[in-house]
């Protein structure tokens, strides 16, 4: 065989694993599709069991398009009392000390969001505790969290969409502005069903706080005699 017959030989069986590879890949995102309300409900479960929470961290792979956005959104919508009681950041898993690029700036501020003092940072097995909550935006950095540390919750963002959609949020880098977009609009309904579902259990927390009745201290009346 000829250097020209082993190309044209090379290149059609390429061709045909790529078709095949994206044969897979849509019939993934299929099934993620078909089975979005199951894992829906679970993780709309999870949280409700789960809650509340001491700190949140989002995190995306390198902390400059996803996950601030979704951090800063998260801040934006969250009510001022559950707010104080609730540690707030976003990090990944490469290139610390990154600002979130323009195309992503112009955007976030279109909607309301100012990204300009965003630096990224790496997610560490320091910042994770039993009473965080670590939100990914893909399958495989659940699995990647879980490498670092047992403790906390994974959620998977895409989980929460109101939407059925697979379940990763897809990763705007090098894509279009059609996709950022996109991007940016699933993070945003993804993150206003967070807010309810955290502010739901900080309430249902807060109702059961009782504090003592009038003229009572730790059992006795006041005046009660010792």
């Amino acid at each position: 065989m000829g250097l020209q017959e082993w190309l044209d030989e090379h290149g059609r069986q390429l061709a045909r694993r790529t078709g095949v590879v994206r044969l897979l890949r849509g019939l993934r995102l299929r099934g993620e599709q078909l089975l979005h309300p199951i894992h829906r409900r679970r993780a709309l479960r999870r949280l409700r069991e789960r809650g509340p929470f001491g700190s949140v961290v989002f995190v995306c792979h390198g902390n400059i398009y996803r996950s601030p956005y979704a951090e800063y959104l998260f801040r934006k919508l969250l009510h001022a009392d559950v707010a104080e009681t609730l540690q707030v950041s976003s990090a990944g898993f490469v290139g610390p000390g990154r600002s979130s690029p323009e195309a992503a700036m112009t955007l976030a501020s279109s909607r309301g969001i100012d990204l300009g003092a965003h630096r990224s940072s790496r997610i560490t097995a320091d910042r994770i505790h039993a009473d965080t909550l670590v939100v990914v935006m893909e399958t495989r950095q659940e699995r990647m969290i879980r490498g670092i540390t047992p403790r906390g919750e994974v959620l998977v963002l895409g989980d929460l969409d109101p939407q059925p959609a697979p379940r990763t949020i897809q990763d705007p880098w090098s894509e279009s502005d059609d996709v950022l977009r996109s991007t940016y609009d699933r993070v945003e309904r993804c993150v206003r069903v967070l807010v309810d579902v955290l502010s739901g259990s900080w309430r249902s927390v807060s109702q059961r706080v009782r504090f003592p009745a009038p003229g009572r201290l730790e059992g006795r009346r006041v005046g009660d005699s010792a």
